[in-house]
């Protein structure tokens, strides 16, 4: 029995960051005055791809290959931006 207890903790903490977060009220009003501000300056509406719909089909292995690309981003743009100062050249 305490096996079992175990490893319902282990899994449940496992699976914490995948789980959706709850809305609170005061994250609701955020989004209602982004909405209202992008109206306000006549932004276009909001992507659905990057919305909660999305997020929810994503698997684990899409957002490691995600994350990864940005950090391949993020390092392109350091090294070209090494590559361009006077210091280094």
């Amino acid at each position: 029995m305490r096996n079992v207890k175990a490893f319902d903790r282990r899994l449940r903490r496992l699976e914490q960051p995948f789980k959706q977060a709850v809305e609170s009220e005061k994250s609701i009003d955020l989004q209602r005055r982004i909405e209202s501000a992008r109206v306000r300056c006549n932004l276009p509406p909001r992507s659905t791809e990057c919305g909660p719909e999305r997020c929810s089909r994503v698997t684990g292995l899409e957002m490691i290959a995600a994350l990864q690309a940005g950090r391949d981003r993020l390092a392109r743009e350091v090294k070209a931006k090494l590559k361009g100062t006077p210091e280094n050249d």
